[in-house]
């Protein structure tokens, strides 16, 4: 029997059934691509649209036989106006290697109140803090209100400058 590889992308599945690239294993085709992006949505895998199916299904998709090509179908921007398409190689991927962490290493997903965290990254700065979890609600980012924020306009301020600070409230 084949040893099954994949891409080397962690995916999120959001309440309404997509699925969102949430990290990018160190190693991975789909890290030493550069053509998948954090918070990508992955909407198809080999033509198979992914709505609507559970994460292990999902998951089993972009495995595959070491060399073969997964071809996914990824969408991107605040819509999800451009549509991607990347062919990676399904490889070995190295257990427990590191991903890496960009800012603070948190996910905010806008909503009427402000933006929810819909992801702490394990090693990242708000991890290592232990105050925001997953579910919890983001009023102000550095004393100023994120109501009405876009994705975007969220991400540029949790990654910041190099070394900078970033507040919450």
């Amino acid at each position: 029997m084949t040893a099954r590889m994949g891409v080397g992308i962690r995916m999120t599945q959001k309440w309404y059934g997509t699925f969102v690239v949430a990290g990018l294993a160190h190693g991975g085709s789909a890290a030493q691509s550069g053509q998948v992006w954090m918070h990508d949505v992955v909407f198809a895998v080999d033509g198979k649209e992914l709505q609507g199916l559970s994460m292990e299904h999902a998951a089993s998709l972009m495995t595959g036989e070491e060399g073969t090509l997964a071809h996914l179908t990824l969408l991107r921007g605040e819509h999800q106006q451009h549509r991607v398409e990347v062919h990676l190689p399904r490889k070995p991927l190295v257990r427990g290697a590191p991903l890496p962490v960009f800012g603070v290493g948190l996910g905010l997903e806008p909503c009427a109140s402000g933006a929810l965290v819909n992801q702490v990254t394990e090693g990242g700065a708000a991890a290592q803090a232990g105050v925001l979890s997953v579910g919890d609600l983001v009023t102000v980012i550095d004393g100023e209100s994120v109501v009405g924020w876009s994705v975007s306009r969220l991400r540029d301020r949790v990654l910041g400058a190099f070394g900078s600070d970033v507040r919450f409230g």
